[in-house]
């Protein structure tokens, strides 16, 4: 089961040390829905929804569309998916998560 967040709550510099997968998404997003039990199955994986328009979120972290994965490795943004994700983008994720990777 994922950690799930609200925007304020989030701080990539709270994450816990390693690689973290993030996905941010809204409430009114259907690909978002469709890629979420793909996501779920991975470790560590954090949830944050960005449903308001005005979220800073948005601009901070240069998000245009949702669902977006960014990989935290450290607190620091490392890789990035976005669209219309599917499970072979999960399983990229998870290879990206392996240690050596």
């Amino acid at each position: 089961m994922p950690t799930e967040l609200s925007s304020g709550r989030f701080s990539a510099s709270a994450l816990p040390s390693g690689r973290v997968p993030v996905m941010f998404t809204a409430d009114w997003c259907g690909y978002c829905r469709r890629f979420s039990p793909h996501f779920e199955r991975l470790p560590n994986a954090t949830v944050v929804d960005i449903s308001e328009d005005d979220d800073p979120l948005w601009d901070t972290l240069a998000i245009r569309v949702v669902p977006t994965v960014i990989l935290f490795e450290n607190g620091k943004p490392a890789r990035r998916w976005a669209g219309a994700l599917t499970a072979a983008d999960a399983a990229e994720i998870a290879a990206a998560l392996a240690p050596g990777a």
